[in-house]
């Protein structure tokens, strides 16, 4: 049972942009792409519109482009394609739940493998080209060079409205070969997190997860957190019977945000809060377990300085918004 614990947010919260509506990208046609562009014809290691991460000694596969969309939603397989516009407006799940419907090898009548959602170290890894830490902060080194790729100004157009064909930018790719890791869409990841209310309690000083709800020993445990995430700002509070609740200073009319204490980085110290369209605002209890996504590499909201590193951790995994994908999966004879 969701738990409400307070309702009190601004009475005139700023505007936010509304998130885009849910698109599957229809393919369009492949003029804009540069006719140099070259077409992944697979390898020993990586099946067709996959490429081998690192080239020299693969550890996994990883698409070369954002990810469209074949089939009915309930059924949709992801596909890795140059010359077409990448699927956006896809939650989290769901963009997971494609890749793991997506077959990679057993086309000679072996059992098929199939692909996973990328992890944050197999997408920077894919960009990078260097396993584990380290590497450059783009694809080419470390020096900006906004022309390379889709990207926007923070004060750009509106979300998904300059979203190009993959493949578009023919120098936006690094020693993998993957393309549009740096700008075009967002795109999600999974993080390996999970919200974890034990861990959150441990952490917060005086805060225990009590039944349905999350009490604090007194006011004077709250004062050394506050809230911080995307375009909200605000305060834990104590409710009736000691309950924690959230006070917003700033923020929005609606929508779901994992939120964190300030000054607290780990993605497992996020709490799942949602924001009713009246005001309201309560902890999800019953999200304890659930992924924590990351998304990457888009250019909208984030400016001409987006890089191999930016990531949020603000949306849950139902969030609809301007954010695609792509997939991994095993190497061939990768140990």
């Amino acid at each position: 049972m969701l738990t409400w614990l307070l309702a009190c947010a601004p009475a005139t919260p700023p505007p936010e942009a509304p998130p885009a509506p849910a698109v599957v990208a229809a393919p369009v046609p492949p003029a804009p792409v540069p006719a140099a562009l070259p077409v992944p014809g697979g390898s020993p290691a990586c099946p067709p519109g996959m490429a081998p991460v690192p080239p020299s000694a693969p550890r996994f596969c990883l698409d070369v482009y954002e990810a469209s969309l074949e089939g009915a939603p309930s059924e949709a397989q992801a596909r890795s394609t140059a010359g077409v516009l990448p699927a956006v407006g896809v939650t989290w799940v769901e963009a997971a739940a494609a890749c793991a419907r997506t077959p990679m090898w057993g086309e000679g009548g072996g059992a098929p493998s199939f692909k996973h959602l990328a992890t944050a170290s197999e997408w920077e890894d894919g960009g990078d080209g260097v396993p584990g830490a380290g590497g450059p902060r783009f694809p080419w080194g470390d020096a900006p060079a906004a022309d390379r790729c889709a990207l926007a100004p923070r004060e750009g157009p509106a979300p998904g409205a300059g979203l190009v064909p993959t493949g578009s930018h023919p120098d936006c790719a690094g020693p993998t070969g993957v393309y549009d890791l740096v700008g075009n869409a967002w795109e999600w990841v999974d993080s390996g997190a999970r919200v974890d209310l034990a861990a959150w309690s441990r952490a917060a000083v005086g805060l225990e997860r009590d039944g349905d709800v999350l009490r604090v020993a007194g006011p004077q445990h709250l004062a050394l957190y506050a809230l911080s995430a995307a375009d909200l700002e605000g305060e834990f509070t104590i409710g009736a019977g000691a309950a924690l609740g959230v006070r917003l200073r700033r923020g929005a009319s609606g929508g779901a945000w994992l939120v964190h204490a300030a000054g607290r980085t780990l993605p497992e110290q996020l709490l799942p809060v949602h924001l009713g369209q009246d005001g309201s605002v309560r902890v999800d209890l019953d999200l304890d377990g659930a992924p924590i996504p990351e998304k990457r590499g888009g250019a909208w909201y984030a400016g001409w300085d987006v890089d191999l590193r930016t990531r949020s951790h603000a949306h849950l995994p139902d969030f609809r918004g301007t954010i695609g994908f792509r997939c991994a999966g095993p190497a061939n004879g990768a140990g």
